[in-house]
């Protein structure tokens, strides 16, 4: 008897959940650099698979940042005539916000951040000091999914300023790496970290050049993590589903009908050409 050998040909693919584990995802190996529980590059693709997750962030958007921002004393309910230094800072931090980004107000800043917070639990945005330490400009980082958070450091002193008084508390801050394609690293420091940061490194160190001295980073996250999660991580599954499905029902009526069949051969063989045109017409219903 002439032994036949078969081959499946199948249309079936493993389905992908957003883990960190993705092949996809670059492997951060630096120290104290913590992983994301969810692949960040997974779920801001579900904002363009899913068919109403952009308008429930749209929404967001315009809800919290939409409708402008107003300046206003901190306390606004104060009976005492403005001074002269009360004017002053009042100009100083209201032309500051006007010219925060050369391009972008500073709503619009806030709004691409959100952006981002909605769709994978994580907003960054870049915060640039002058020589005098003051914030000139903000920046939005473009690629939320380059982004790693460290573990908190060792504690250290922070001035804070509250009700005309000073206190100095400790607090530890954690550090964040860029990976910018897949080779070169850009280290920040958190918002509010009064060390120097060697932007190449990640190493805080006081001889650190100008040019070489690293940026903040303003986290805006959902929840209380190290990474944000957002807030519909429990819907992951159905959105999911509803996408595979309606890929499913357009492929379907784009290719045609296409029964699962079998071809049995008893006591012989396909010739090769045969075998060659059903094998391209497999591959072609995919």
């Amino acid at each position: 008897m002439q032994k036949v050998r078969a081959r499946v040909i199948t249309g079936i693919q493993k389905s992908e959940t957003p883990t960190a584990k993705d092949a996809d995802e670059k492997k951060y190996s630096i120290a104290d650099v913590l992983e994301p529980k969810y692949s960040i590059l997974r779920l801001l693709e579900m904002k363009e698979m899913s068919t109403i997750l952009p308008q429930c962030v749209e929404s967001y958007k315009q809800n919290i940042v939409g409708f402008g921002l107003q300046l206003k004393y901190k306390n606004d309910e104060t009976k005492d005539k403005e001074t002269p230094e009360m004017v002053a800072e009042w100009n100083r931090v209201d032309s500051a916000l006007k010219y925060m980004h050369m391009e972008k107000s500073f709503v619009d800043i806030l709004k691409d951040a959100i952006d981002d917070r909605e769709a994978c639990g994580n907003g960054y945005i870049e915060v640039i000091r002058n020589g005098k330490k003051e914030v000139v400009e903000l920046e939005k980082i473009e690629d939320a999914s380059s982004i790693r958070v460290t573990k908190r450091g060792t504690a250290v002193d922070v001035t804070y300023y509250r009700d005309g008084q000073k206190f100095d508390r400790k607090k530890k801050f954690r550090r964040y790496v860029q990976v910018v394609n897949g080779q070169k690293e850009v280290w920040f420091k958190e918002f509010g970290d009064p060390r120097i940061m060697d932007m190449r490194t990640g190493n805080f160190d006081d001889s650190t050049p100008a040019e070489f001295q690293a940026n903040e980073i303003l986290h805006l996250k959902i929840g209380n993590g190290a990474y944000g999660v957002p807030r519909w991580i429990s819907a992951l599954m159905d959105m999911y589903g509803s996408r595979n499905a309606s890929e499913l029902n357009y492929r379907y009526f784009k290719q045609g009908r296409h029964l699962p069949a079998a071809i049995l051969i008893k006591n012989g063989r396909l010739t090769e050409d045969s075998e060659a045109a059903l094998s391209e017409y497999a591959s072609s219903v995919e």
